[in-house]
């Protein structure tokens, strides 16, 4: 009985220390940008003219800081950004990661990104982490259109899988412990 006990124990050490390594929360709900290309027609960088997909490389923002805004904040975005501002883009090669944005005491870092295209309107979809003082750094979708002169772009987070992996794990440990002491 007390080595039943003493395994059952254990697990449930293994899994207190696992949850308490994240102790603040994810950031969660979405952010809306909008920015402009000017002076240049286009954020767009391309290795050839007329911009195709195939020669679409990445994205050249404008030099100036702050060069978006940012409105309709909700869930923790809000309380850490408030509800509008200004952030700044930073320019990227869709062969190299990094930061793309900083804003309101948020930074997003990408780590992939697929791309969308007709010749009018221009998408790329960036994967990565969003980090914010006080919470847990959490992973995040970044949706990035651009329609003629103009440049929108829109933010939302996505579930971390790892986290309910973590708890599914702690809970299937937890079986195996009780099933071998029948």
């Amino acid at each position: 009985m007390s080595f039943t006990f003493a395994k059952t124990a254990a697990a449930l050490a293994v899994i207190a220390a696992c949850s308490s390594a994240a102790q603040a929360a994810p950031l969660n709900g979405s952010i809306s940008f909008i920015g402009f290309a000017s002076p240049n027609p286009s954020v767009l960088v391309c290795t050839a003219s007329p911009c195709t997909l195939a020669n679409w490389t990445g994205l050249d923002f404008p030099a100036s800081s702050p060069n978006a805004f940012y409105s309709a904040t909700t869930g923790s975005f809000a309380t850490v950004m408030g509800a509008s501002g200004q952030g700044t883009f930073s320019d990227t090669t869709f062969t190299s990661p990094g930061q793309l944005f900083s804003a309101g005491g948020v930074t997003f870092n990408w780590t992939s990104v697929t791309t969308s295209g007709d010749g009018t309107t221009w998408g790329a979809t960036f994967i990565g982490t969003a980090t914010a003082s006080g919470y847990d750094a959490t992973a995040m979708k970044l949706s990035f259109s651009s329609q003629g002169a103009g440049t929108s772009w829109s933010a939302e987070t996505v579930p971390v899988p790892g986290t309910i992996a973590l708890l599914g794990l702690g809970l299937a440990g937890l079986g195996l412990t009780r099933r071998k002491s029948a």
